[in-house]
């Protein structure tokens, strides 16, 4: 695995424990909890997330180049699908929050 199941997703949940407590939604909405990014753990997630996908790349275009040299061949081109990452976005009172998939 190249992160998203190993480091990435440990991350997720860590911080997905931590927001859920902090955020009063439905039990069956509590998996749609957020951090404040205004506060240390906000902040500790992003930084941990943006980590895992630049650790994720990585290692996407390393496995790349190895079989590209292992078949003596130049690739024709380089494709990422980007996953489990989050993004900022602004709640309709001003809060910063951040949001992940």
């Amino acid at each position: 695995m190249c992160c998203s199941r190993g480091f990435g997703g440990s991350g997720a949940d860590y911080y997905s424990k931590i927001a859920m407590p902090k955020t009063k939604l439905p039990a069956e909405a509590k998996h749609l909890a957020w951090l404040d990014l205004d506060k240390d753990e906000g902040q500790e997630y992003w930084i941990a997330m943006n980590l895992a996908g630049e650790y994720a790349s990585a290692n996407h275009h390393e496995i790349h180049n190895k079989l590209a040299h292992a078949l003596n061949l130049a690739p024709l081109m380089r494709i990422e699908n980007h996953h489990n990452f989050a993004w900022k976005e602004q709640l309709a009172d001003g809060t910063k929050v951040m949001g992940a998939l």
